[in-house]
This record gives C-alpha cells, sequence and structure tokens, in this order.
C-alpha cells in the first residue's frame, strides 16, 4: 500500500505499472541509450531544419543547389514550386518537433523521474540527475549547449513537481523547440548551435 509521501511522488502512476527492481533502471538506461542513438543519428540524416554539423553562409537555404539547378535548364516556376517544397517541409518538421517535447516530458519528467524517486528519497538528486540525462540525450549539440539545456531541464523539473502534473512542462518545452527552430530559419549562415539561450531567459524560465 502507497505511504502518503509516494502518493505526493506519482503525480503520474506510471512506474508502478511495472517492475522496480534493478531491471526498472537496466531498462530506464537501455531506453535512454536508444533515444540518445535515434536523436543523433536523426541530427545527422534528416534535414531538421538548423542542426547540421556544420553550415557554409554561402550555402545557406540551398543557393548552391539552386544554382546549378537553374544552369541545368530549370526555369523559374519550377524553382519556384521546390522552394515552397522545401518551405513547407521546415514547416512541417518546425510543428512536428514540438510535438516531440510531450514525449520527452512524459519520459524524462513522468517515468524516469517517479522511478529514481522510488530509490532516491532527495527530490533535488533526482532533479539533477534527470536535468543531466535530459541534456546527454541531445547528443548533437554542443558541450556549452548541453549546459544551457541542463540548466533548462531544471525548469521543466521544478515546473512539473510544482504542479504535480506535467502540462506546463510539456508547453514550455514545446515553444522552446518551436522558437530554436523560428531561429535557425530566420537567421541563417548561422548553425543551430551557435545560438545561446540569456540568463535572463533561464531565470524567467524557472520561475
Amino acid at each position: 500500500m502507497k505511504t502518503k509521501n509516494e502518493f505526493a511522488r506519482a503525480f503520474i502512476d506510471l512506474a508502478r505499472l511495472g517492475r522496480t527492481d534493478w531491471r526498472a533502471l537496466a531498462l530506464t538506461i537501455l531506453i535512454l541509450a536508444l533515444l540518445i542513438s535515434v536523436a543523433t543519428f536523426g541530427a545527422l540524416f534528416l534535414p531538421i531544419p538548423g542542426m547540421q554539423a556544420h553550415r557554409n553562409p554561402q550555402n545557406a537555404n540551398g543557393t548552391a543547389r539552386s544554382r546549378e539547378q537553374i544552369l541545368s535548364g530549370k526555369n523559374e516556376a519550377e524553382m519556384m514550386k521546390i522552394q515552397i517544397i522545401k518551405l513547407l517541409i521546415l514547416l512541417f518538421l518546425l510543428f512536428g518537433v514540438s510535438f516531440f517535447a510531450f514525449g520527452e516530458e512524459l519520459y524524462m519528467r513522468g517515468w524516469l523521474t517517479q522511478t529514481l524517486g522510488q530509490y532516491i528519497r532527495v527530490p533535488v538528486v533526482v532533479v539533477i540527475i534527470v536535468a543531466g540525462s535530459f541534456a546527454l540525450l541531445h547528443t548533437q549539440y554542443a558541450w556549452l549547449i548541453k549546459f544551457e539545456m541542463f540548466l533548462t531541464g531544471l525548469g521543466f523539473s521544478v515546473l512539473s513537481l510544482r504542479d504535480r502534473r506535467l502540462e506546463l512542462a510539456v508547453g514550455a518545452h514545446s515553444m522552446a523547440n518551436v522558437w530554436a527552430g523560428l531561429k535557425g530559419i530566420i537567421y541563417t549562415g548561422q548553425q543551430h548551435a551557435d545560438f545561446h539561450i540569456s540568463f535572463p531567459d533561464l531565470i524567467v524560465l524557472i520561475l
């Protein structure tokens, strides 16, 4: 039977659905490794806006490819059609990424937080571990961006634990993804990892 403290921790009762011994932690590590692999290979192979490892300013928005197509005899109407298709793909990816926040929050701030909370009775330690896992999950970013995402993960954990639900954390995470994608589209010529979250932004997010 659950104690009062366990009820307070289980704001989404996912960890109690299965085993809670060492096999649960092993499964957590396995799932985290799988998600890291998917995120890394997805960033390498999918045309996600702004997530290329290197971006040449002279080749921003496919200008080099556009010149090659023009030289090969493509007319302006065909070029316009191609650009529209590219824009639609970018918008689809942009809003699609915003929905990934739901899965990440359900796993990180939901299941992982509750599972670790059954073994570690100090909430601050659980929050730090979850925030670190959240930062390491995004392997396509530089270490400075990982540190910023670590601080952002702390803010998401505070939101979820304060309200005992995930809606606000999911919303904040979704908008952060949308804004990151918009900056990658609007400010062409720079790689996504060059955009830094300012310290005042982090304070507002955590509050």
